[in-house]
């Protein structure tokens, strides 16, 4: 491969990443960071190609977000059941006396 072809693979690749919104990009470099570490154990690297794939996937929506994949924490729609909780605290000493005993 020339100079000039790979130059213009960076820059096709360039345009694509510029296309992504900040959390889009976010995803890219979280997506290609764990990929890299991959192919570093077998002394590689992420090819331009898979670069695009990852950018084309966000972009079409192939690949999620950080965001939208992410749920949000569990609300509670009132006052929690303190009574639940009590009892899921006595489990959790009946299963482990050993480790809850006092000294004397």
């Amino acid at each position: 491969m020339s100079n000039g072809e790979s130059s213009k693979e960076a820059k096709g690749l360039s345009l694509d990443l510029s296309r992504l919104n900040p959390r889009q990009r976010e995803t890219y470099n979280s997506v290609l960071l764990s990929e890299q570490v991959e192919a570093a154990k077998n002394r590689g690297n992420v090819s331009l190609a898979r670069r695009q794939e990852i950018a084309e996937g966000l972009l079409n929506g192939s690949i999620a977000s950080k965001d939208e994949s992410h749920t949000p924490p569990k609300q509670y729609d009132g006052v929690p059941d303190l009574e639940k909780f009590h009892q899921g605290g006595e489990r959790s000493l009946a299963a482990r006396p050993d480790i809850y005993e006092l000294d004397d």
